[in-house]
């Protein structure tokens, strides 16, 4: 009874940290890299697509949702929450507390989605860090709007075993072999978020075994995850792991870690893939 009673009242401390609360994990040793993360919010209705590479631009699957006014923004766009490309580059967004001056000053604007961008054209996390820094990502000249830019920060990682979280004109890079990420910003916690009990318990978990192996992350995230049963806001509506040594991919749902979807994410670049519904993606494995 006292570890259920403990248990309970880490999830109702972990639930008051934030309305959009996720947890990103990366893993490195032996030249073998895995990373994942729960996108944790308020609606089911996820998906998954693909643009197969072009002559001058990578292939690319992506993760996520199409925006209904949720980030200021008026109509329905697709945005990309997770993605990553036939390079072994991978993103996923966080948010974070808000940055007066997000070092963005004399910038141009962003002309496309920088998480298109980054698929795109970048191979590495320091090419991503590079393209990251130099744009103004208030505004998005296609869109003309003024979007959440200054409350988010990026978790890059790359195929040579390299990780960072990149936010506000500062870079907190992996060491030790592994890297968390969950709201809070690594380069000042004092801005808010922390401490944050998620963080606290994927480190704990990694301390005592940082394998990269897809499992691994999964058994991280499963214990890092906002259960949906308990009737959050926002919960742990899907999972994403990709290892990107070898260009495998699985996805999880509404928090149950039982059962998956393998993606061949090399040939998902290769061939593309229109706008999936995650969920359907598991109705139809059963």
């Amino acid at each position: 009874m006292g570890k259920l009673i403990g248990s309970l009242a880490v999830l109702l401390l972990i639930a008051t940290q934030s309305v959009f609360a996720c947890t990103g994990v990366a893993m490195a040793a032996d030249g073998h890299i895995v990373v994942g993360g729960n996108e944790d919010w308020t609606r089911f209705d996820s998906h998954v697509w693909a643009e197969a590479a072009t002559e001058d631009a990578y292939g690319a699957v992506y993760f996520g949702y199409q925006i209904r006014g949720e980030f200021g923004s008026p109509g329905h766009y697709w945005f990309e929450f997770q993605g990553v490309n036939d390079q072994g580059l991978y993103f996923d967004t966080f948010g974070a507390p808000p940055l007066a001056d997000p070092n963005w000053s004399g910038k141009p604007s962003c002309p496309e989605h920088i998480e298109i961008l980054l698929m795109q054209h970048c191979t590495t996390v320091k090419e991503a860090v590079s393209m990251l820094e130099s744009y103004n990502l208030a505004r998005y000249r296609s869109f003309n709007q003024m979007i959440f830019r200054s409350n988010m920060q990026f978790f890059i990682a790359d195929r040579t075993g390299t990780a960072a979280v990149v936010g506000g004109g500062h870079v907190h890079w992996m060491k030790n072999g592994y890297l968390v990420i969950t709201n809070f910003r690594p380069s000042d916690p004092s801005f808010g978020g922390w401490p944050c009990p998620r963080y606290d318990r994927a480190n704990a978990m990694l301390a005592n075994d940082a394998s990269p192996t897809a499992d691994r992350v999964a058994e991280i995230l499963d214990a890092t995850q906002f259960s949906c049963s308990y009737s959050y806001t926002s919960c742990t509506r899907y999972s994403v792991i990709c290892d990107l040594t070898n260009g495998d991919g699985y996805l999880y749902f509404d928090g149950d870690f039982t059962q998956s979807v393998a993606l061949d994410l090399l040939r998902l670049c290769q061939q593309g893939l229109e706008w999936t519904s995650i969920e359907d993606l598991f109705a139809s494995e059963r």
